[in-house]
């Protein structure tokens, strides 16, 4: 696999997701990673170093180019040289069958001419909200050269697959990129293992709400800020809003609540460690995830794994994930909406059935489910090669 993010000790929540992906796999399959970074370097050359890790049921190998300078098209140069290293380091240990690129970035797009000329089979997992909405923010002739050229990239004919984590992402494939229907797969992101339902006393007195981001745009936590500003007079139970997080948003999310929100008790936890978040997240009621934007976030794949009815927004791929079997949705920006179904959620969150909540969740995004889907693509892309 390639990865255009994933986590280390500088970045622990970067492409956290590919984790998830990479682990799913690495339990039916052996699988190993490789991961590209440009480091500026004072030394005269460029170098390529490599570095192995042995993970838990994977195998990462770091790749790092130093080089003193990155114009007249040897950015390019280097990556394709970089990958190529991986690949002759790699292929010393183990024949490579297959090759899974996360994301294609400005970085991992170059893989595809180092794999295709070994006619290796390559699939491609898409996450990235940049080719939905970001792309709209360029301007008009860098939009359609970007446009131009992403649809060219995926006509690679070693291109065997094309995974995106949402229908509604894999819809803006064919319309935008003119990628083939016949090689899209819809493949959702993994809920972590620990994730689960548990036993916990019900307290009718009081409701634990709980919401879990980075909370930067387009997240957009001030709409539920605003919601509950329209309802905390009429509060009748004691209301504990656990948020997990960190990001520029919060400074914002502080003040407001601590003008006007005296009576509702805010606990803010920062950065959190999978485990720990299942940690809170049994304790919770529900979650909320106030987003103007979004893909299939895995959040809420974990919450619903963990039993938690939902609160979001009619947004993105996340209509695939919620129905009124598991939560409620309003439409984005609509403060008076997002109340109205906070409230509702509020009064009646236990009317919903955990146990099957997470039992469907479980079969759609847990470690094991994901893993056989790719494992299915994967047998099926080595076959057509």
């Amino acid at each position: 696999m390639v990865a255009g993010w994933f986590p280390d000790e500088k970045n622990p929540t970067l492409g956290i997701f590919v984790k998830e992906h990479v682990k799913s796999v690495a339990a039916f399959c052996k699988a190993s990673v490789v991961t590209l970074r440009i480091e500026k370097t004072n030394r005269l050359f460029p170098k390529i170093i490599i570095a192995e890790y042995a993970e838990e049921n994977y195998t990462r190998y770091d790749v790092i180019v130093e080089t003193p300078f990155r114009k007249f098209g040897l950015h390019d140069y280097l990556v394709k040289r970089a990958y190529e290293k991986a690949i002759a380091y790699i292929k010393k240990k183990n024949k490579i069958d297959l090759m899974h690129i996360h994301v294609r970035t400005h970085i991992t797009k170059i893989v595809t001419a180092v794999y295709a000329a070994r006619h290796i089979p390559i699939v491609v997992s898409e996450h990235w909200s940049f080719y939905q909405t970001g792309i709209l923010n360029l301007p008009v002739e860098e939009q359609k050269r970007t446009i131009d050229e992403v649809t060219l990239w995926y006509t690679n004919t070693s291109i065997k697959a094309i995974l995106p984590v949402s229908e509604m992402l894999g819809k803006i494939m064919q319309e935008r990129y003119g990628v083939q229907n016949k090689l899209i797969t819809k493949v959702g992101n993994v809920a972590a293992d620990c994730f689960n339902v548990a036993n916990k006393q019900n307290n009718i007195e009081e409701v634990n709400i709980v919401l879990a981001a980075m909370w930067t745009y387009p997240k957009n936590p001030m709409l539920f800020v605003d919601a509950l500003k329209q309802l905390h007079l009429r509060l009748e139970r004691k209301i504990n809003v656990h948020w997990i997080g960190s990001g520029p948003q919060l400074v914002e999310v502080k003040k407001a609540v601590d003008n006007g929100l005296e009576k509702i008790n805010f606990q803010f936890y920062g950065l959190q460690t999978k485990q720990e978040i299942a940690n809170i997240f049994n304790k919770a009621d529900f979650l909320v995830h106030p987003s103007d934007s979004e893909n299939l976030p895995t959040i809420i794949a974990e919450a619903l794994c963990s039993g938690l009815p939902v609160l979001s927004n009619r947004v993105g791929g996340i209509p695939e994930m919620i129905n009124d079997t598991n939560g409620l949705l309003a439409e984005a920006k609509d403060v008076l909406a997002f109340a109205k179904a906070l409230a509702f959620l509020i009064e009646n969150h236990k009317d919903f059935n955990t146990s099957t909540i997470a039992k469907k969740a479980k079969e759609l995004y847990s470690q094991e489910a994901i893993g056989k889907q790719l494992i299915t693509i994967y047998n099926r892309s080595v076959d057509v090669d």
